[in-house]
């Protein structure tokens, strides 16, 4: 039903600055996709959101200029770098480490965006505040 896939399934956006072609944009969605299934221990790739944005000056600050601090600091937008925001019902925090570190490897493998210039927000959903065909998940 709609709602146990809005209950179980979650949303990978990758943000990225990086100008990738179809293929790398093939392998990124599939290989987040078998990451994300693995850490939850879900089969189901079908059950599993992964969208992707090109193009985007994630990071503004640069060294210098005043903006940010750590960890942003001596950041250039011109750097390959990504913000990736993650919604989820109730990861946990082994399931949220397990996945920022298999996400960073691949998007440095991919995309040639160096772990310490990607950053993840991990957002847990509660089911009340999701809603497919006109009903909210938990009804």
């Amino acid at each position: 039903s709609a709602a146990h896939l809005l209950r179980t399934m979650p949303h990978l956006a990758v943000k990225t600055n990086v100008d990738f072609g179809a293929k790398q944009a093939d392998e990124l969605l599939s290989r987040a996709s078998q990451i994300i299934a693995e850490v939850r221990g879900q089969p189901d790739l079908r059950d599993i959101m992964v969208s992707l944005s090109a193009r985007n000056s994630c990071f503004g600050a640069s060294a210098g200029d005043g903006v940010g601090g750590a960890p942003f600091a001596g950041l250039s937008s011109f750097e390959p770098n990504a913000f990736c925001y993650y919604v989820g019902v109730a990861e946990g925090l082994e399931a949220k480490k397990a996945m920022s570190k298999k996400l960073a490897e691949m998007m440095e493998e991919v995309m040639g965006v160096e772990r310490s210039k990607m950053y993840i927000s991990f957002n847990e959903v509660l089911p009340e505040n999701m809603g497919c065909n006109g009903k909210t998940s938990e009804e």
